[in-house]
């Protein structure tokens, strides 16, 4: 596998490691947060409810027990916490002494529930503050109805009131630094913490995806290694991850029809080169043999029509080859409808005298009225080929079949001729190019491509063929589809005939 992948992986593994990690810590450093602050609630309303119990009427008046002697916290000097209490009235009651003519926040809490929330204390120091709604207690002895007025109690108390009936609202208050400084070590450890384990993750997560593309840079140096010489190579990957099992698996079978593909061109093109080579060695032949002294004009004559033969025997071949080229998809034409009992019978017209002259009979038995949808000129060189073979290797004073059925399945064209002598392993090789099974016999006449190129041309066609021997006959077969087939009416199979006239 190549860097730039490998980094790609890196890259995009990193970002969603640093992202989720970022997030998580994020949510911890939250959850932290939110429950330092709860805490430091907790511990502010404890003190509040402390001096909640420190309000009580005694003998009909309202007393707050720790006006004159306030606890530590609220009475030091530095960072101070703070208190104040009012009555119904909105009048202050009590205050702690370092808030000076200064008040806090007044709020209006119920009695079930306290109010907690963060304020800015008068000497600018962010706090939390909680605000209770008090009931004062009653002194043992007193009876519930009692009411009685509050007098100034030294310099702390406010004013007197009637106490009877009456809710004392009281505010309790202190900074947060210590809070916010817990908080910001907390979020610089996590910040700290979450960093090195980013980096940890990224070595372990590199160190991982090195070890695991290995496989892959192994695979790929398998691959620069192979070429067009050593086609036979195939991969293996021992210790490779199980995913990448499929993936040898195919490389390995591409490799295989890479070499077959290979393997069959360069026999191609040796079929090729002895097929040449032949009628070129006896023109050259013939045309020294004649020029080797002077001759009568009849022997001139006579290899001059030796020298034709060969040539139109160089010909076909030359067609034969060009025709095999023009079976592949790209040289597709346009299709139409063509009436197939027309084609057929018209296709089979230029053998019908050779098959007269070899004494064969000739069946028909085409439906009609049965309209193929295919590209006509390549379907007319394949029937050709087909009548071709048939005339020339049926046995003299044989028989021909040209048959065609059209059901619920496929179209099928069926071309037999009698007098075959192939054996089963001869009968496998009859698609394959310049093979022929008698080559003393044909091979100035037949170049061995006419099937082979059938088949390809067959097959660009959307159709199958195939081969067949029963007892001493031999049939091709070719199948059609049946949504290429439609059965047509008079009209349209009038227009179909017309158009395989154009195409023809």
């Amino acid at each position: 596998m190549s860097r730039s992948l490998r980094r790609q992986l890196l890259v995009r593994t990193a970002l969603t490691v640093i992202v989720v990690s970022a997030l998580a810590t994020l949510a911890i450093f939250l959850l932290l947060r939110r429950r330092l602050i709860r805490d430091f609630d907790a511990v502010l309303e404890s003190k509040a409810v402390a001096l909640a119990t420190l309000v009580e009427v005694d003998q009909g008046e309202l007393v707050l027990e720790f006006a004159n002697q306030p606890p530590a916290e609220f009475a030091r000097g530095e960072r101070p916490e703070y208190y104040e209490a009012w009555d119904d009235s909105g009048s202050v009651l009590v205050r702690s002494p370092q808030l000076g003519g200064s008040d806090l926040e007044r709020l209006d809490p119920t009695a079930e529930s306290p109010l907690i929330r963060a304020v800015v204390l008068p000497d600018g120091r962010p706090g939390r503050m909680v605000t209770l709604a008090v009931a004062p207690r009653l002194e043992a002895g007193q009876s519930e109805g009692i009411t009685a007025a509050t007098e100034a109690a030294g310099e702390q108390v406010a004013g007197a009131a009637s106490a009877s009936n009456r809710t004392v609202t009281l505010a309790v208050a202190a900074d947060t630094l210590d809070v916010a400084a817990t908080i910001a070590r907390l979020g610089a450890t996590m910040a700290i913490a979450a960093a090195v384990i980013v980096l940890f993750l990224l070595w372990a997560l590199a160190w991982v995806i090195r070890r695991e593309l290995e496989p892959l840079g192994a695979l790929a140096k398998q691959f620069d290694a192979v070429h067009v010489e050593a086609l036979d190579a195939r991969f293996s990957l021992d210790g490779a991850p199980a995913e990448l099992g499929p993936v040898v698996a195919r490389a390995n079978e591409l490799m295989r029809r890479l070499e077959q593909a290979f393997e069959r061109e360069r026999t191609f093109s040796a079929d090729v080169a002895h097929e040449l080579r032949t009628p070129l060695a006896g023109l050259r032949a013939t045309a020294e043999v004649a020029l080797t002294r002077q001759r009568e004009a009849g022997e001139y004559h006579e290899a001059l029509e030796s020298c034709l033969a060969m040539a139109t025997n160089l010909q076909r071949l030359v067609e034969a080859l060009f025709s095999l080229t023009l079976a592949a998809p790209a040289a597709a034409t346009e299709r139409s409808y063509v009436d197939l009992a027309y084609l057929i019978g018209n296709s089979w017209t230029p053998f019908d005298e050779r098959a007269s002259q070899k004494g064969l009979s000739l069946s028909f038995k085409l439906p009609h009225g049965v309209l193929l949808h295919t590209e006509a000129p390549k379907l007319r060189v394949v029937l050709s080929n087909l009548f071709d073979n048939a005339v020339e290797y049926a046995d003299e004073g044989g028989q021909i079949a040209i048959a065609a059925t059209f059901g619920e399945g496929d179209l099928v064209i069926r071309i037999a001729n009698s007098g075959c002598r192939l054996s089963d392993e001869q009968l496998s090789r009859v698609f394959d190019r310049f093979w022929r099974a008698d080559k003393a016999r044909h091979e100035r006449t037949h170049a061995g491509l006419g099937l082979a190129l059938s088949r390809r041309i067959v097959q660009s066609l959307g159709g199958t063929i195939a081969a067949d021997r029963e007892q001493q006959w031999f049939a091709v077969t070719i199948g059609f589809p049946p949504d290429q087939v439609e059965l047509a009416d008079a009209n349209e199979a009038v227009e179909a005939v017309a158009q395989s006239d154009s195409a023809c």
